[in-house]
């Protein structure tokens, strides 16, 4: 096996397993490893393409306890406000942004590891997650990150694991299937996209098979923290 292919398909069976546990992170855990062996953008297409398979997943296994109504808020910032953020892009440097919200979500997640009894939001409602989809379909458009403030927005609500998932995942979904069709008519998704694609596949089924499985063993709380530490984990990568 090549080095090329090992690494490939070692973030795609553990990206799959981190994105299956928690329902989100598949970029933070292969981008790492594929981006040392493929081209940036070749990476780019595979972990939106992947994306929509780890969230379409997700969403299956939870089709009987799942209410997306939380998520239609996110959904409706998000469409509005990744245009803008494509826009915005082409005006500053979207570094700078990119680079100022890894720093908040850093200080702001340790505090949170820190101090797990305090941090919860029981206000502003669904005015407050429409503007929370904005702000992170801003950031999606600008840099591709549209999932951290989200999910850690519903982290810091009183919900507990599986209300958080039902309110970010399909919010992840409908941005990950707008950027891929963005990215096709840009023309960044390849033949050599879909062969990967296609081969990286069987372990990304079985590592969102095997997290899956241990997220619905594991209480309310240590979710949290796995989510935060992910989290924490994120903000120090917007920050390259």
């Amino acid at each position: 096996m090549s080095l090329v292919l090992g690494l490939f398909l070692t973030g795609a069976g553990l990206a799959g397993f981190v994105s299956g546990l928690v329902g989100f992170a598949f970029a933070l855990v292969a981008a790492p490893l594929w981006l040392r062996v493929l081209d940036p953008l070749e990476v780019i297409a595979l972990v939106v393409c992947f994306g929509v398979l780890t969230q379409g997943y997700a969403l299956w296994n939870m089709r009987r306890e799942i209410d997306y109504v939380p998520s239609l808020p996110f959904i409706l910032g998000g469409v509005v406000g990744v245009p803008l953020g494509v826009w915005i892009v082409r005006q500053i440097d979207p570094h700078l942004f990119q680079v100022a919200v890894g720093i908040f979500m850093i200080a702001y997640t340790g505090f949170l590891l820190l101090r797990p009894d305090v941090g919860r939001i029981t206000r502003g409602g669904r005015p407050a997650d429409c503007a929370i989809g904005f702000v992170s379909g801003v950031l999606g458009g600008m840099t591709g990150f549209s999932g951290p403030i989200v999910t850690l927005w519903c982290a810091l609500r009183p919900w507990n694991k599986y209300e958080q998932r039902q309110a970010y995942q399909p919010y992840l979904l409908v941005m990950h299937l707008t950027t891929i069709a963005s990215l096709a008519m840009a023309g960044s998704v390849t033949w050599r996209t879909g062969e990967l694609f296609l081969i990286g596949t069987p372990l990304v089924v079985a590592g969102l098979w095997a997290g899956f499985r241990l997220y619905r063993r594991i209480d309310d709380r240590a979710y949290r923290r796995v989510v935060l530490w992910l989290l924490l984990a994120s903000g120090f990568s917007l920050l390259w």
